[in-house]
């Protein structure tokens, strides 16, 4: 058990070291580098107008229709 353990510690120490040195590289590539100069901005282009949106109109509540009633017909039965 001793042994697979230290089998498994060295194994994660190379594994570490091996990434470390990878990394090393990566840095100092960068760091080689020269620095790429900076592109011109491009010129703003103008912004078109806005169009005015139509406002939305509001709707309207609809009523319910009476029936109408024929005033005149009841007051001349009445009179009758």
């Amino acid at each position: 058990m001793k042994d697979f353990l230290q089998k498994i510690i060295e194994f994660l120490k190379g594994i570490f070291q091996k990434l470390s040195e990878f990394l090393k590289e990566i840095n100092s590539a960068e760091e080689a580098k020269p620095v790429e100069e900076a592109k011109p901005v491009e010129e703003a282009k103008p912004v078109e107008e806005a169009k005015p949106v139509e406002e939305a109109k509001p709707v309207e509540e609809v009523k319910p229709v009476e029936e109408a009633k024929p005033v005149e017909e009841e007051n001349t039965k009445e009179e009758k």
